[in-house]
């Protein structure tokens, strides 16, 4: 019985010591590294859409952690041009566990750019006694590009529209230039003609006429806008509108001209009829055909007096001098059958006053048309603008931003935590409309989509690691994690990276931010390949003339051996790196001060007098570290919450010029 009890004891401690030895061996790998990390991906994060069209995308979110461990996450898709939160939602999930979200977006009903969306993903492991975590919270996010165009529809309205507009402004020009002209000529010449009806008329379609101008210009402002869906609606109610007025003025036109001839063509009769009259007055007639003759140039005479009066309806006037005319025809013929002859009419004929029709004219082309071909709209935190064309390639204001990581304290962990290093100060550069593109690693040829972060008139920023290469076999690109390369192949790594993200910004240059030894593989770079691609270099907590002491000793053992190598104060590598020619890019330098360092003054892994640079110019932040609470200045100068002053100096140089 005692030997059972015994056995029971032996397995329930071994079980004991089995579980505390787990425990031990959780937690030594959490402070070595093998913490949270996030993981977001998307098959297509660049979408090609027109107006109106909607597609879905499909987001997924993994963790990298402590397979204990149970992590609580939130995600949230925002729209960048205007900071509309679209959807937000909360998840658990493990790292057995892959999180889907497809989230639906619709590209804008009108005109073509760009749109920007962020899909962010917050999660945050609790401790319990296998999950070993420092419970913080981890995001990661990606940058979506919506890219749209016009549809077939809104091509099609785009160009009938505008001869369509064209068309009516001109009609619309032609009848104002006319009712002001015939109105005028009207009031000009004396015509014994009311023409108040006909004027009335002609004044209340003016007016409709001006309102509907000021539409027309309406609608043009509609197609320089793009809204070719509520400019097709307008256009054709105008359309319809102007051919209304046309008629209207077609009729009223027709109506004067017509009164105009109709009293022209009597004033030929009257003419007509005055001839006849001075042939009859000339004649030797009887006494009493000379009667009559009088009395018909005394009714001539009367006519005419009639004929001027206003008031007096052309119908009358027709009819008097209809009759007038066959009575001059039944005297003549009454003369020519006379033999008597003695006498000569005496009576004085009056004057006829001859009236002109109005000039019409012809449809101006010398109308002013404000039409602008359509722009392409980027919008970024409410702000919208034409988007980039090539003139902001040179734009230094436009240059993107790559922050690159240091040293990994434990090569055992993924590369995908190197990715987390700067993710608090690229969100708060958030504020300085710099636009969040989250993580950036080398893509395969057939992935890259060129100049398509280069659209927005705004600079992105991008996390980025020189861990990651691409393998290019047979065109098919797989993207794998090398930690244990000297800096020599991070240096050709970050060629790679800064020619991609050239080629996907559009820009000339790019600017660096650098942390610890991604310093040390910015400058190597620049010795390799040049410095004509970056426009300025931040570097922070730096070891520019190597590690020494105890960060050389400790090192090795958990991060890559040949880094650690290279970056010994008396390698080869860094007298080649601090004997090389002195680049002509701007540096700036952040040395952390205030911790003992290998007996120096330092950032507790850097020492001061091996951080400073002599050719950049150099930054001292004061902090602490504590190595009971394993607080190191170096690792939280890049932390804003602790030493904001880091971000103001970041903030300073990249608002410098040159």
């Amino acid at each position: 019985m005692g030997k059972v009890i015994a056995f029971f004891v032996l397995v329930i401690l071994i079980i004991a010591l089995i579980l505390l030895g787990g425990k031990v061996y959780l937690l030594a790998k959490m402070f070595l590294g093998n913490d949270l990390v996030v993981k977001v991906s998307t098959e297509n994060e660049n979408l090609f859409i027109v107006n109106g069209e909607q597609k879905e995308i499909k987001f997924k979110s993994q963790v990298i952690v402590n397979p204990f461990c149970n992590s609580q996450c939130s995600y949230q898709f925002t729209n960048l041009d205007n900071g509309e939160i679209i959807e937000t939602g909360s998840f658990s999930i493990n790292p057995a566990k892959t999180v889907s979200k497809t989230i639906k977006i619709k590209a804008n009903d009108y005109g073509f750019g760009q749109s920007l969306y962020s899909y962010s993903v917050k999660c945050k492991s609790t401790k319990t006694n296998f999950c070993q975590t420092k419970e913080e919270e981890k995001i990661r996010n990606i940058l979506v590009t919506v890219n749209y165009d016009l549809s077939e529809d809104n091509k099609k309205i785009k160009n009938e529209s505008k001869e369509q507009i064209s068309a009516m402004l001109y009609d619309l020009n032609y009848m104002i230039l006319n009712i002001e002209n015939i109105n005028s000529t009207i009031d000009i010449i004396d015509y014994p003609i009311d023409f108040d009806s006909e004027k009335d008329s002609f004044d209340s379609l003016y007016l409709d006429i001006i309102k509907l101008n000021n539409t027309i210009y309406e609608l043009i402002d509609l197609w320089n806008n793009q809204k070719y869906s509520e400019l097709k609606i307008s256009a054709k109610i105008s359309e319809n509108n102007v051919y209304a007025s046309m008629g209207k003025f077609i009729f009223i036109n027709n109506s004067i001209n017509n009164n105009i001839k109709l009293y022209n063509n009597l004033i030929d009769n009257l003419t007509i009829s005055k001839e006849k009259l001075i042939i009859l007055k000339q004649s030797n007639v009887s006494s009493s055909n000379l009667a009559k003759i009088n009395e018909l140039i005394l009714e001539f005479n009367n006519n005419l007096i009639y004929f001027g009066q206003k008031n007096n309806s052309l119908t009358d006037k027709k009819v008097i001098i209809e009759s007038f005319m066959e009575k001059i025809e039944q005297l003549i013929i009454l003369i020519n059958n006379e033999n008597e002859k003695c006498c000569f009419a005496d009576e004085l004929i009056n004057e006829i006053n001859f009236v002109n029709l109005p000039q019409i004219q012809e449809k101006s082309s010398s109308i002013n048309l404000e039409f602008k071909e359509p722009i392409s709209k980027c919008c970024f935190n409410n702000k919208c603008e034409e988007c980039c064309n090539n003139e902001c390639y040179q734009n230094e204001q436009l240059f993107p931003i790559i922050f690159i990581h240091g040293h990994d304290f434990s090569k055992g962990v993924s590369a995908e935590r190197s990715l987390d290093t700067f993710s608090e100060i690229q969100i708060s550069l958030e504020n300085e409309n710099y636009i969040n593109a989250g993580t950036f690693i080398l893509e395969s040829k057939e992935k890259r989509v060129n100049g398509i972060l280069g659209i927005p008139k705004n600079p992105v920023s991008l996390r980025t690691s020189y861990y990651f290469d691409i393998n290019e076999n047979l065109g098919q690109g797989s993207v794998i994690q090398t930690k244990t390369n000297d800096i020599n192949n991070y240096a050709i790594r970050l060629n790679d990276i800064i020619e991609e993200v050239r080629l996907k910004t559009n820009r000339e240059k790019v600017i660096v931010v650098a942390h610890s030894m991604g310093g040390l593989v910015t400058r190597r770079y620049m010795q390799i390949f040049g410095d004509n691609k970056i426009d300025k270099i931040i570097m922070i907590g730096t070891p520019n003339k190597g590690i020494s002491g105890r960060t050389k000793n400790y090192c090795p053992i958990f991060g890559s051996k040949l880094e650690c190598d290279d970056m010994e104060k008396t390698s080869l590598f860094m007298s080649k790196l601090n004997n090389a020619q002195i680049p002509k890019v701007k540096m700036y330098n952040i040395i952390g001060t205030g911790c003992a360092t290998n007996n120096e003054d330092g950032d507790g892994v850097v020492e001061k007098s091996s951080a400073y640079l002599d050719f950049a110019e150099n930054y001292y932040v004061n902090g602490r570290c504590d190595d009971t609470k394993l607080i190191v200045l170096h690792n939280d100068l890049i932390q804003p919450d602790k030493y904001p002053e880091v971000l103001n100096i970041i903030n300073e140089i990249l608002d410098k010029a040159g």
